[in-house]
C-alpha cells in the first residue's frame, strides 16, 4: 500500500526531508546522488533513510563532528561537488532560475574583517574598519551606510575606494559559470536576488566583469527589503529553481514559494568536515577556498595521490618559489626530482633552473624538506610509472595556479605562506610517502 503513494506525494515528502538545513541537505543530496536507483524503485525505503539522517541530525551534538581525517582520508571521496552537468540535469527545463550570487556564482578573495581594513589602510583614516563593520547592514544602501561613518568619523568619505576594492576581490567561481551556461544555451532567464547594500547597477557590472549574464538584478540594499521578501514580491511560476548557497536567508524562502532547490554547498560549509591542522589567516581563508572551489569540483581528485599533492606537498613548494621569486634568486630543487619540479618552473614561474646556489640557505632547507621525496621519485622513475608522477605534478602545478588565480593582489606574506604550509607537509607527509612507496613496488 505504502509503495502506491503518489509521485507528487513522494516528491513532497523527499522536498521537505531534504530541506531541513543545510547539513542536513548535504547529507541526503549525497545519498540520492550515491543511490539514485533505490531513490527511484524504493520510495519509502529510501524516505526511511532520509528521515534517519534529520534524525540524527536534530540530536544534540550530532552531524556537526569532523567527518575527514586530512592527509589520512581522501577529501573528495566524501566531500565531493557533484560534476556540473549531473547537478544541472534536471534545471534545464525550468522557466526561471532565482540564485543568491554571493558565496555560490561569486567568492570572496578575502573575508570581510581583512577587507574592511584594506580599505582602511588605503583611505589612512584610523578607526574606519571597526566603523564600517558595526555600521555594516543588508537592508541600508551603501549611500547610506557612508553618511553614517562620515558622521561618527567627523569627515566625508565617500564609497568609491570600497567598490573599486571590491570589484578587485571578486573570484567568478568556475563551477557556476559552467552552471549558469547551461542555464542561458537552454533559453532559462535568470534572476539574481542578492543580499548586500550594494547597488544592483554595481553588482550588474561586477558580474558581467565575472563572465555572468543574468537577466535582472536586486538588491536588499537598493529596496529596503530582505531576501525573504524580495522573493515573495516575485510573480509565482511554475517550474521555477533556485540555485544558491545561502540555505537559510534564500534557499528555505525560495523553498515555502515551491521553488525546486539546487544547494551548492557553499566551501566554509564543506571544509567545516575536515580536520585540518591549525592554519592562520589570511592564508586559511584562501586555501580553504581552494580545496573548495578546485579540489572538490575536479574529477582530478579522485586520485588519491593528486589530492595529496595539491593540499600537502604544493603549498610547500609554492611559498619556497614565492620566497626565491622575491629574493631575485632562480628556483634551487634537488636532482633527485628533476622529472617532477622543472615543468612547473617553466610553465608556471619562467624561471632558469640551476644547480642550487651557495648563498641561498633556504634552497637547502628546500632540499631538506623534500628529501624524503626524492627516494619514492627515483622509484617511480626507475618503476618507468608516468601516471604517478603526473599525478604529483598536476597537483602542484594545480595548485599553484589556483592560487594565483583566486588570491590575485592579496597573497599572504612569505613568512606565512611557509608557516602554514609547513604544516600541511607535515600533515599529509608520512601517508603521502606510504601511498606511493606501496603504488611504486605494487
Amino acid at each position: 500500500m505504502l509503495e502506491k503513494l503518489s509521485p507528487d506525494f513522494i516528491l513532497r515528502l523527499y522536498n521537505l526531508l531534504l530541506s531541513g538545513n543545510a547539513n542536513i541537505y548535504f547529507h541526503c543530496a549525497r545519498l540520492r546522488n550515491a543511490d539514485r536507483e533505490s531513490a527511484t524503485n524504493s520510495p519509502i525505503s529510501f524516505g526511511l533513510k532520509l528521515l534517519q539522517i534529520n534524525c540524527k541530525d536534530r540530536l544534540p551534538f550530532s552531524g556537526r563532528q569532523k567527518e575527514v581525517r586530512f592527509g589520512e582520508e581522501p577529501l573528495f571521496a566524501k566531500l565531493h561537488r557533484p560534476a556540473v552537468h549531473e547537478f544541472m540535469s534536471t534545471a534545464l527545463t525550468a522557466k526561471r532560475a532565482y540564485t543568491d550570487v554571493l558565496g555560490s556564482l561569486i567568492i570572496p578573495r578575502i573575508e570581510k574583517t581583512q577587507f574592511y581594513q584594506l580599505i582602511e589602510n588605503q583611505l589612512s583614516i584610523d578607526g574606519f574598519a571597526v566603523c564600517r563593520k558595526q555600521l555594516d547592514h543588508a537592508k541600508h544602501s551603501i549611500d547610506l551606510i557612508y553618511a553614517g561613518i562620515s558622521k561618527r568619523l567627523g569627515r566625508k568619505i565617500t564609497p568609491q575606494t570600497e567598490l573599486s576594492l571590491f570589484e578587485r576581490c571578486c573570484y567568478a567561481n568556475p563551477y557556476m559559470l559552467r552552471a549558469m551556461e547551461m542555464l542561458s544555451y537552454n533559453h532559462v532567464p535568470v534572476t539574481g536576488i542578492i543580499q548586500t547594500s550594494y547597488s544592483a547597477a554595481f553588482m550588474q557590472t561586477v558580474l558581467q566583469n565575472c563572465g555572468f549574464d543574468l537577466q535582472t538584478v536586486q538588491t536588499t540594499g537598493d529596496t529596503g527589503k530582505s531576501v525573504a521578501q524580495l522573493l515573495k514580491d516575485e510573480a509565482k511560476e511554475t517550474k521555477v529553481i533556485a540555485l544558491g548557497s545561502a540555505f537559510r536567508h534564500f534557499l528555505k524562502p525560495a523553498a515555502r514559494r515551491g521553488n525546486d532547490l539546487y544547494f551548492y554547498t557553499p566551501d566554509r560549509f564543506v571544509t567545516q568536515k575536515i580536520d585540518f591542522p591549525e592554519l592562520t589567516q589570511p592564508f586559511r581563508f584562501i586555501y580553504l577556498h581552494l580545496i573548495g572551489t578546485h579540489l572538490l569540483n575536479t574529477q582530478r581528485g579522485e586520485h588519491f595521490v593528486y589530492e595529496l599533492s595539491f593540499c600537502c606537498l604544493a603549498p610547500f613548494v609554492f611559498a619556497q618559489m614565492i620566497t626565491l621569486k622575491q629574493m631575485g634568486k632562480p628556483l634551487c630543487y634537488s636532482g633527485d626530482i628533476d622529472d617532477f619540479l622543472p615543468l612547473l618552473a617553466i610553465e608556471q614561474f619562467d624561471m632558469r633552473l640551476s644547480d642550487p646556489p651557495a648563498d641561498v640557505e633556504i634552497g637547502s632547507h628546500f632540499e631538506t624538506c623534500l628529501k624524503p621525496y626524492s627516494g619514492v621519485f627515483e622509484t617511480l622513475c626507475d618503476q618507468n610509472d608516468p601516471e604517478l608522477c603526473v599525478a604529483v605534478q598536476n597537483g602542484v602545478l594545480d595548485y599553484c595556479r589556483q592560487f594565483f588565480s583566486f588570491a590575485g593582489d592579496c597573497i599572504p606574506s612569505e613568512s606565512q605562506l611557509r608557516e602554514n604550509a609547513q604544516r600541511l607537509l607535515n600533515a599529509g607527509a608520512r601517508r603521502m610517502i606510504g601511498l606511493l612507496a606501496k603504488e611504486a613496488t605494487a
